[in-house]
C-alpha cells in the first residue's frame, strides 16, 4: 500500500536516535510548514522526537495556497473523485465497493452509477434489475440516479435515458 502525502518532516538535532514520533495536523486552509513552527518550539522539550507536518490532501476550497483534510464549505465530507485517500485504507478490510477500504468518514463508491449488474456496462439488463428493485421495494445505492434515498419509477427513467443518450 502507497500513500503520500507531502509533508513538513523535522528531525531530531545532532542525529540523536528517534524514539518518539509526533504528527501536527494543521487547521483548515493551512499547510504543514505552518504547523511545524509549533514543532519547533516543542523540539526543545523532546530531543528524540520526529515530527511529521503533512499537507492536507485536498486544496482548500476558499485558500487555494492551503490545502484541507474535507471541505467544509459545504458539508459534504465524501471524498472527491481524485483523492488519494481511496483504496489508501488497510488491505484487511473491504469497503462496500468490494475494494480496498478508503480513509475518510465515507467510502468513495468506485462502481458505476446505474451499472446494477456490475458488467461496466448501463444497459437494458440493468433496467430490468432496476424494475425488480422497485417491484420488491429493496434500496440499491448504484439504482437510486436521483440520490433521494428512494428506489422507484424517477431512477427507471433517468437510467432509460442514459442508455437512450448514448
Amino acid at each position: 500500500m502507497t500513500f503520500c502525502l507531502d509533508s513538513t518532516i523535522l528531525k531530531p538535532e545532532d542525529n540523536k536516535e528517534i524514539k518518539n514520533a509526533v504528527i501536527l495536523l494543521h487547521g483548515y486552509g493551512g499547510d504543514g510548514k505552518d504547523i511545524s513552527m509549533l514543532a519547533l518550539s516543542w523540539k526543545r522539550h523532546l530531543p528524540n522526537t520526529l515530527f511529521i507536518c503533512p499537507n492536507g490532501h485536498e486544496i482548500c476550497q476558499i485558500n487555494p495556497l492551503g490545502f484541507q483534510w474535507f471541505d467544509l464549505t459545504n458539508d459534504d465530507y465524501n471524498l472527491l473523485y481524485n483523492s488519494p485517500c481511496i483504496d489508501a485504507g488497510s488491505p484487511n478490510y473491504i469497503d462496500p465497493d468490494t475494494t480496498i477500504s478508503d480513509m475518510g468518514a465515507f467510502y468513495y463508491n468506485q462502481n458505476i452509477s446505474g451499472d446494477l449488474n456490475n458488467d461496466n456496462e448501463i444497459n437494458v439488463l440493468d433496467v430490468i434489475i432496476i424494475i425488480n428493485l422497485i417491484l420488491d421495494n429493496t434500496y440499491n445505492s448504484l439504482a437510486d440516479m436521483n440520490s433521494d434515498s428512494v428506489i422507484n419509477v424517477q431512477d427507471a427513467i433517468i437510467l432509460i435515458s442514459i442508455i437512450l443518450s448514448d
